[in-house]
């Protein structure tokens, strides 16, 4: 949800990601799992990995991923 991103840009660690970056819905999952995971997570794949695909490659030599969500509810949950 926009209001989660532009905490995340604004904080003291907004600087370290490109803003192009930034994937993300117009709405929350409303604290679901399953939302996120079956209407919502399934609109914004596409999108999620386009970014995915344009930063691997621009590596040399990918070495992995990390990922941070919530399995629980909450932002990121059910992606």
């Amino acid at each position: 949800e926009p209001g989660t991103m532009d905490s995340a840009r604004a904080g003291p660690f907004g600087q370290l990601f490109r803003p192009e970056n930034f994937v993300f819905g117009q709405s929350g999952a409303g604290n679901n799992y399953a939302r996120g995971y079956l209407s919502d997570g399934l609109e914004l794949i596409d999108a999620i990995m386009d970014v995915v695909r344009k930063e691997t490659e621009a590596c040399d030599c990918v070495q992995g991923f990390q990922l941070c969500h919530s399995l629980g509810g909450g932002t990121g949950s059910g992606l």
